[in-house]
């Protein structure tokens, strides 16, 4: 009786250790991780005249210089600001405003 009481006891120790030990639970996760979303707009910024022009996105100031282009990447909503006096433009002005309509596009700062 007792060797059966032993028996069952060691069975049991085996019985948990195996299903700790088990890849079984790795290979059929039943929550997998959802897809994070990126919805920022993807667009690029073209200066056409030959001196550079400073924009500001985000509160960091970005050169882009002439006749070059910046590709950003940027929630919608967001403003790009003329970070420098420009003949178009003053240090400060709204450039423009990020939106979906623009993803992919080549907008000109000019």
């Amino acid at each position: 009786m007792i060797y059966k009481s032993l028996a069952v006891l060691a069975m049991s120790a085996a019985a948990v250790a195996s299903a700790a030990a088990s890849p079984l639970p790795r290979l059929f996760h039943l929550h997998p991780k959802a897809k994070q979303v990126d919805d920022r707009v993807s667009l690029t910024l073209m200066n056409q005249s030959m001196m550079f022009r400073a924009v500001t996105l985000g509160g960091q100031t970005y050169t882009v210089n002439g006749r070059s282009t910046l590709r950003i990447k940027a929630p919608a909503g967001t403003l790009v600001y003329a970070g420098k006096n420009s003949p178009t433009h003053r240090r400060g002005d709204v450039v423009l405003e990020v939106s979906p309509k623009l993803n992919g596009k080549t907008v000109d700062i000019n």
